[in-house]
């Protein structure tokens, strides 16, 4: 049973770790990333 429980909690360790952590939800303005580095993703995306 707690081999289980552990299993559990690794399986959700990402969403854990993010406690007491602001996260902003898509429909924010801030969680969209800047035209500027959009650009430079792309720019390395055809260099590479």
């Amino acid at each position: 049973m707690i081999m289980e429980e552990l299993r559990a909690i690794d399986a959700h360790r990402d969403l854990i770790n993010l406690n007491g952590k602001t996260i902003l939800p898509p429909e924010q303005k801030q969680s969209a990333p800047k035209r500027d580095a959009l650009l430079w993703r792309e720019q390395r995306l055809r260099a590479g």
